[in-house]
């Protein structure tokens, strides 16, 4: 015994709303992971700013165990994961990572250190 029009008509309405609803349900999924993804990196550039301000005073004064405190307190953050300070030769002055470093991750940076007007 076949189906009806009437049914036919019922499972197209149903297969028409499941795939609006899972259309509509990836585009939101995509969206919301763009929008947490810029959220995320506009506050670690902030943290990066805030970083490369109070960073300033310890590289004038070449206090590398105030910058390296400073550092270490800041990776108590939950978010971060690794700072690296580089002098303006390229050298490597300061490097932490977290325990826990996650493979899936999103790299700030570098940002000049500024103090007045010298970089």
């Amino acid at each position: 015994m076949g189906i009806g029009v009437r049914q036919r008509i019922i499972i197209l309405i149903f297969t028409g709303l499941f795939v609006t609803m899972g259309l509509t349900g990836t585009y939101r999924y995509f969206t919301e992971r763009r929008d947490l993804a810029a959220t995320a990196r506009s506050q670690g550039e902030q943290s990066c700013r805030l970083m490369a301000e109070l960073a300033a005073p310890y590289l004038q004064t070449s206090d590398f165990n105030g910058l390296h405190s400073m550092v270490q307190n800041f990776m108590h953050a939950p978010d971060a994961q690794e700072v690296t300070v580089i002098d303006r030769d390229g050298r490597q002055l300061i490097h932490v990572t977290s325990p826990g470093l996650s493979t899936k991750r999103m790299i700030i940076g570098p940002l000049p250190i500024m103090l007045d007007a010298a970089r």
